[in-house]
C-alpha cells in the first residue's frame, strides 16, 4: 500500500493523507492477475531494451555501411487479433428484474422524478425519488431478485436528485448538484445509516461546468472533469468528504481509470500506460491500425480506458472515428469494436455499452469475446453493470417531442 502511494504521489495524484487500505483490496485472484500482468509487462519492458542494445551493436558493426534499412519512424500499429461489427452481435431478449419509470405530460412543468441512481457492488438497485413540492428526496436500496425494498433515512434537505459516484458495500458516494454539476458531496454510511454532506469549494476558474464527468479514487478523492468547450478537457480532484478542489494537472487530455489501484491512462497518441509503484509500463505504444490520431487541438472525442474484471477496454481517438480495443491481462489487443461509444459501464465480468447516435445498447463479455445486441436504446446517460446485473433505461411507450417518458430496467446480463 505504501509503494502504491508513493508512486501516485509522484504523479501528482495524491495529497499527503492516508489511503483506505480496504478499498484497495480487491481479493486474492485479481491481486494475483495484476502481479502476473505486472511481471509480463516487465518482462516485456526488458526485451525492448535488450532490442535497442542489439540495434546499437548492429550500427556499431555496420559503421559506414549506408545499406542498412532505416528504422520505422514510429511505433507498430496496436496488433488486434478480431474485430467483432454490431451486425456480428447475437441478438439476446434481457428479463426485467426490476423496474421503475418517470412519466412528464407537461415536461415544462413536471419535476417529480422516480429513477434508478446505479447498482452497489453488493447487487442491490439504488432508487431515488424527488418530490418538487417540499423539495423531498427518498432513497431506497431495492434487492432486484427478491423485490425487498430498504428505505433509507431521509438525506439533509435540499439534495434534489443525487448522481451516484460509488456505491460500495459500506459507503454509497454522491454528487450533489446546484449551481454547477458538483457542488457538495452526499455519503451514506450503511453501517450507521447516517448521511454526511460536504460542500465543493470550486476553483476561480474551472473552464465551464465542474465535475460533468466524475470518477472515484483510491485515494479517497473524486475527480471531477470540467468542458472548457475546446479539446482541452481540465481535471481536479477533491476529498470525498468536501473542501477545496485541487489541479490534476498531470492528467490533462488523458483518459484514466484505476486497475486494482494501478493508474491505467490513455492519451490522444493512443499510448496506454499502467503506473505501478511509480514505475510506468507501456502497455500500448501506438493505436490499431486503421486509427490515425486527430492531433493537438482538434475537437474529437476524449480517449477513455475502463477495466472489466482482467481486461482493460480502451476507447481510442482517431480521424477515421473512435475504435474500442479489449487488451488482456498481458497488454495484447484481444478484439476490437468500431464505431462510437456514446456510453460504457463495466464490472467484473463484462461491460454494457450504448453505440452510435441512437446509443443502441449491447453487452460485451470480453473473456468469451462474445457482442450481445440487447435490442434497446438509451434514453438517459446511465447505465451500470455490477455483480451479474446490468441497469439501462430506454424511452417510454408514450415518449415524444411533447412527453417526457423513461423506463429503467434491472436485469441479469447474458
Amino acid at each position: 500500500m505504501r509503494d502504491l502511494e508513493a508512486s501516485l504521489r509522484e504523479l501528482g495524484h495524491l495529497d499527503p493523507g492516508p489511503v483506505d487500505a480496504a478499498r484497495l483490496a480487491s481479493g486474492a485472484r485479481r491481486r494475483a492477475t495484476h502481479r502476473r500482468r505486472r511481471a509480463v509487462l516487465a518482462s516485456g519492458v526488458a526485451v525492448v531494451v535488450v532490442a535497442a542494445v542489439g540495434l546499437t551493436l548492429a550500427f556499431a558493426r555496420v559503421g559506414s555501411d549506408r545499406s542498412l534499412a532505416p528504422l520505422p519512424a514510429g511505433p507498430s500499429p496496436l496488433a488486434v487479433a478480431r474485430t467483432i461489427g454490431v451486425d456480428a452481435a447475437r441478438p439476446t431478449e434481457p428479463t426485467t428484474l426490476s423496474t421503475t419509470r418517470t412519466l412528464w405530460l407537461d415536461p415544462a412543468n413536471d419535476l417529480d422524478t422516480d429513477r434508478y441512481l446505479g447498482l452497489t457492488e453488493d447487487g442491490l438497485v439504488v432508487r431515488a425519488v424527488f418530490t418538487a413540492e417540499g423539495m423531498r428526496t427518498d432513497v431506497s436500496l431495492v434487492d432486484p431478485v427478491s423485490g425487498r425494498v430498504d428505505r433509507l433515512p431521509a438525506p439533509p434537505a435540499g439534495v434534489g436528485e443525487p448522481r451516484a459516484v460509488s456505491l460500495a458495500p459500506d459507503r454509497l458516494v454522491f454528487l450533489v448538484s446546484g449551481h454547477s454539476w458538483a457542488d457538495s458531496t452526499l455519503r451514506f454510511d450503511r453501517e450507521s445509516r447516517r448521511w454526511s454532506l460536504g460542500a465543493i469549494v470550486p476553483p476561480e476558474d474551472p473552464g465551464h461546468w465542474l465535475g460533468y464527468h466524475a470518477e472515484m479514487g483510491p485515494d479517497d478523492r473524486i475527480y471531477l472533469a470540467s468542458d472548457t468547450g475546446t479539446a482541452r478537457q481540465l481535471w481536479w480532484s477533491v476529498p470525498v468528504t468536501g473542501g477545496a478542489v485541487r489541479r490534476e494537472a498531470a492528467l490533462e487530455g488523458l483518459g484514466f481509470g484505476w486497475d486494482d489501484g494501478d493508474l491505467v491512462t490513455v492519451d490522444r497518441a493512443g499510448r496506454v500506460v499502467v503506473t505501478h509503484s511509480g514505475a510506468r509500463r507501456v502497455v500500448s505504444a501506438a493505436p490499431p491500425a486503421g486509427c490515425t490520431s486527430p492531433g493537438a487541438g482538434v475537437m474529437a472525442a476524449p480517449p477513455g480506458v475502463d477495466v472489466a474484471g482482467d481486461f482493460l477496454l480502451v476507447t481510442f481517438t482517431c480521424r477515421e472515428g473512435p475504435r474500442l480495443v479489449v487488451l488482456d491481462d498481458r497488454g495484447k489487443g484481444v478484439l476490437a469494436l468500431p464505431g462510437m461509444v456514446a456510453r460504457i459501464a463495466t464490472g467484473s465480468d463484462g461491460a454494457l455499452i450504448a453505440l452510435g447516435e441512437r446509443m443502441d445498447l449491447y453487452y460485451l463479455d470480453p473473456a468469451a469475446g462474445e457482442l450481445w445486441n440487447l435490442g434497446r436504446r438509451l434514453h438517459e446517460d446511465l447505465v451500470a453493470t455490477a455483480g451479474g446485473l446490468m441497469l439501462w433505461n430506454e424511452p417510454g411507450p408514450t415518449d415524444s417531442d411533447k412527453v417526457y417518458d423513461v423506463v429503467y430496467h434491472v436485469a441479469r446480463h447474458p
